[in-house]
């Protein structure tokens, strides 16, 4: 299984990528011994694609000869060393893999400063060299040699936990840590060590419950399933959020739609809670969070709108007085104008009125009048005519 991956994985074309790095990097010539070096490690993979196990580890020996701190050939002797079986062939040696592997992951860590992708060749370097510290252990047991079983697995500790420092995206190598506390009785540390292997890849819970390696820390295991644990740490944001959508009236535009996204959210977290699993309260729980941090911003979202509201309202008023405040001092003016204008048609009348007297004028029509009288003839005919008319 190990070769199989192997092959899909590392295809030449990879190494010869990485290869070209890090001669990019260190800025050498391709000198004729470098050159050789690569076509062995190329023929050594070819023979290895073909399942030529012996050719292939001894094609990638010799190319290790002539460049030894190339770790990717390292890597893949130290491989071969450790799974390199199959229907014809069985060249598995236990040390000889540990040495090649510590070999792989000390250039590999050399080169990660220069050349970032080799963080990830170092990590399962240390990890296949715990793994072959592991073997090494049970081979020892078998004998009956319980120090040397119990040294070995010690190693195999040591060296799975470097590659979660150098590489903490393979998980594999948290399950193995896991796995070799679990041999050493360490429960804490392999409960630790499991739950960040099943939150990466939840198959790892599956594992470890058929792994009798871990039976020594069963306890610790079971502790770890129990969906108690992930539910205790859901309930109060569960209860947070379900506080907030139930008691918080969403105002603002933003408030609103926030609002929206925070049900669909919750309904989805809800339905997960209710199953009452541990994980899908796992699942429930970044659901939850997400809601929340949806909702921190609205109470401070919330109080800019009322306050901008208040404002509004405030500039309206103030506007609704000033237009109020502005229509009355015009009918003031318009009253000041029309008792003016009345005012001055009265004195042109009382004018006209005391120039007609003093000059003996109709005072209806302006005519020469005799001594005595104050309307002209003609006015009092018409005059008589009207309220004739008036009187009908």
């Amino acid at each position: 299984m190990g070769l199989v991956l192997e092959q899909l994985r590392l295809q030449q074309r990879n190494l010869d990528g990485i290869l070209d790095q890090l001669d990019a990097i260190r800025k050498v010539l391709i000198t004729p011994r470098l050159t050789k070096a690569r076509e062995l490690s190329r023929d050594g993979m070819e023979n290895l694609q073909k399942g030529l196990l012996p050719e292939a580890l001894e094609d990638l020996l010799k190319s290790a000869k002539e460049n030894r701190t190339d770790f990717l050939v390292q890597l893949q002797i130290g491989k071969l060393y450790l799974y390199g079986q199959n229907l014809t062939d069985d060249i598995i040696d236990l040390p000889s893999a540990e040495n090649h592997l510590r070999l792989a992951a000390r250039y590999a860590n050399s080169e990660i400063q220069s050349l970032p992708d080799a963080a990830k060749f170092c990590g399962e370097a240390f990890l296949h060299a715990s793994i072959s510290c592991y073997a090494q252990a049970n081979e020892k047991w078998i004998a009956g040699d319980a120090d040397a079983a119990r040294h070995f697995t010690e190693q195999a500790l040591e060296l799975s936990q470097n590659a979660t420092r150098v590489y903490p995206q393979l998980a594999e190598a948290f399950y193995h840590h896991a796995k070799f506390a679990a041999l050493l009785s360490d429960g804490e540390t392999a409960q630790d060590s499991l739950k960040t292997a099943i939150l990466a890849d939840r198959n790892y819970c599956l594992k470890a419950d058929a792994d009798r390696d871990f039976d020594g820390v069963r306890e610790y295991v079971r502790n770890l399933f129990l969906r108690q644990q992930a539910k205790q740490k859901a309930t109060p944001v569960f209860e947070s959020m379900k506080k907030v959508i139930e008691d918080w009236n969403f105002q603002c535009p933003e408030a609103k739609q926030a609002e929206l996204e925070i049900r669909k959210l919750f309904q989805q977290a809800e339905s997960l809670y209710r199953r009452d699993t541990y994980f899908d309260c796992l699942d429930a729980l970044p659901l939850l969070e997400k809601a929340q941090q949806i909702f921190d911003p609205i109470p401070q979202k919330e109080a800019q709108y009322q306050r901008r509201k208040l404002e509004t309202e405030r500039r309206r008023k103030e506007e609704t007085e000033r237009r109020k405040k502005e229509e009355e001092e015009r009918q003031k003016e318009e009253r000041r104008k029309r008792e003016a204008e009345e005012a001055e048609r009265e004195r042109k009348e009382q004018e006209l009125r005391e120039y007609r007297l003093k000059n003996k004028l109709c005072l209806a029509c302006g005519a020469k009048l005799s001594f005595w009288n104050r309307f002209c003839n003609r006015f009092r005919i018409d005059m008589h005519y009207y309220f004739r008319r008036h009187r009908k």
